[in-house]
């Protein structure tokens, strides 16, 4: 846990708001589970710390969805605490490239637009695409 000076009730709204009974284990960069939905504690323009809710955007950068405390501007992300992750049961299965772009097609991509693409960026895309999917299907 961090040794932040965080807002006093910052831990209670965020875990109340997600009905979750304490605080999740902060990213560990060796887990290769993908995280789509998590705990983010932020830096805001007041010089506070606070957690906000956050989802896994375009490109892995977080989203957020839910703040608590002061209506000052996030400055920054500290941490990230993930609570949601991908469930690769759900995956569609994607072989090849052509899985990849009809995939990728049929949620609203430019065919054309993916062949300029590098397999790196794909994967990325449809990681996102993935992500949404996840959340949509548990109404979040």
């Amino acid at each position: 846990m961090s040794t932040k000076k965080i807002r006093k009730g910052a831990e209670t709204d965020v875990l109340s708001y997600l009905n979750l009974g304490k605080m999740p284990p902060i990213l560990n960069e060796k887990d290769d589970r993908i995280w789509i939905k998590a705990i983010a504690l932020v830096y805001k323009s007041d010089n506070s710390y606070d957690y906000v809710v956050v989802t896994r955007g375009e490109g892995f950068s977080p989203e957020v969805k839910k703040t608590f405390g002061s209506m000052y501007s996030i400055s920054k992300i500290e941490e990230i605490y993930p609570f949601m992750f991908l469930d690769e049961k759900t995956l569609p299965l994607l072989k090849t490239r052509k899985d990849v772009f009809n995939y990728l097609e049929s949620k609203g991509r430019n065919v054309y637009v993916l062949n300029t693409l590098s397999d790196e960026d794909l994967k990325n895309i449809t990681q996102y695409e993935m992500a949404k999917d996840n959340l949509k299907q548990l109404s979040l």
